[in-house]
């Protein structure tokens, strides 16, 4: 009998100290829980703040605009020897780019972009490069146009050329 006696006697100490055990470790993970629970709470708020923040940027950005332009790149003609041409059009710190055409002289992008205006007298750049793969891509040629020279709400149809470095025509 006291063998048993003593068998329970161990059993229950056992299933005391794993019930402290157990206790200690919810209390752990309640701990835990209500770091991640601040923490999260914390981020919400910095995540809100800077909602905000980014919100009235845009209103006062918004406030600041002038007018819309839209470009449409349609195409180029006669490009020296065989290219692999695409464009870059930069307007106010905006910046978009044609896909690349493989080897042709007259690429075709009909590629069709919108930018903000804020200053009242932007001049668009257009600038075409040569797709290279391994080597920096090369210079064909670059155009600005003075967005002040186009008359508003009018679609302007206009070919202009591209000046090369040496300020020679292309």
């Amino acid at each position: 009998m006291r063998k048993e006696e003593r068998k329970r006697k161990e059993d229950a100490e056992k299933s005391a100290e794993e019930q402290e055990r157990e206790a200690k470790l919810r209390a752990q993970k309640a701990q835990e829980d209500e770091r991640k629970a601040a923490e999260f709470e914390a981020e919400r708020r910095a995540l809100e703040e800077e909602n905000r923040r980014l919100r009235d940027e845009l209103l006062a950005t918004k406030q600041k605009l002038i007018g819309r332009l839209r470009v449409e790149v349609l195409e180029a003609r006669g490009l020296h020897k065989m290219k692999s041409p695409y464009c870059v059009l930069f307007l106010e710190r905006q910046k978009e780019k044609t896909r690349t055409v493989r080897k042709t002289q007259n690429p075709h992008w009909n590629a069709e972009f919108e930018f903000l205006l804020r200053d009242p007298d932007p001049s668009l750049d257009v600038t075409v490069f040569d797709y290279k793969r391994i080597f920096a891509d090369e210079f064909i040629g670059r155009t600005t146009i003075s967005i002040s020279s186009l008359k508003d709400g009018e679609d302007t149809d206009t070919w202009y050329e591209l000046v090369a470095k040496n300020g020679k025509d292309r």
